[in-house]
């Protein structure tokens, strides 16, 4: 595969395009999702109103934190 997730210890997954080079995640803007569970948090991407993607973190409370924004 030209990408994929791997373990490299306890508790710690690396993607990468072949297990040292680095790869990306790109994501699609969407409504923001259901709070997780505790000691969880959701990374996602959504329209800010304004036509600029955001970059989103929705945590356990339901609160949600922008991480940044489209320029």
């Amino acid at each position: 595969p030209d990408a994929r997730f791997h373990r490299t210890d306890v508790g710690i997954v690396r993607y990468s395009a072949d297990g040292t080079a680095g790869a990306a995640l790109e994501f699609g803007e969407q409504t923001a999702p259901a709070a997780p569970a505790t000691n969880f948090v959701r990374i996602y991407a959504e329209d800010n109103g304004s036509g600029k993607t955001r970059l989103m973190a929705r945590f356990a409370t339901g609160a949600a934190q922008q991480i940044a924004i489209e320029p």
